[in-house]
């Protein structure tokens, strides 16, 4: 370890990750209060509202969210039918945002070097658009990782 900085390639990818979701969840945490716009009514309406209501209770075959694909509503609806809360679901979000550190990390290291591997990383860790979208509920997050 060099001044504090792990050696390995699975470390740093570690750390990078780590620091990837303590950003994430500081900025749902001193974000100031926004109200949901464009999008962001639409997913909220139809995975808290929609998705747990006696009609569709959950059941993909009662939902007719045809111009969409319905699993970011599962994934602000589940948790939100647990917890009521959509905080909740926001650091959720920050958790599945910092996954994309580790995958870009891989894929970096894969197709090119170690290094390129953890720029990648480091860049998906700290781009500001993909912290902000924890705070918010844009399906980007999700699709993003996955």
């Amino acid at each position: 370890m060099v001044a504090g900085v792990p050696r390995s390639f699975g470390a740093r990818l570690l750390l990078l990750s780590l620091l990837a979701f303590a950003v994430r969840a500081l900025w749902v945490a001193v974000e100031p209060a926004t109200s949901p716009i464009a999008d962001e009514t639409m997913w909220l309406t139809w995975g808290t509202e929609v998705l747990p209501s006696p009609e569709v209770a959950f059941s993909p075959l009662r939902l007719r969210f045809v111009f969409h694909p319905p699993l970011y509503l599962y994934f602000l609806g589940v948790p939100f039918a647990a917890t009521g809360s959509l905080v909740a679901v926001q650091y959720l979000q920050c958790l599945v945002g910092a996954l994309l550190v580790p995958a870009l990390g891989l894929l970096g290291r894969s197709a090119f070097c170690e290094p390129a591997g953890l720029v990648a990383a480091g860049l998906a860790a700290f781009y500001p658009e993909l912290i902000w979208f924890a705070a918010h509920f844009w399906a980007e997050t999700l699709f993003t990782v996955l």
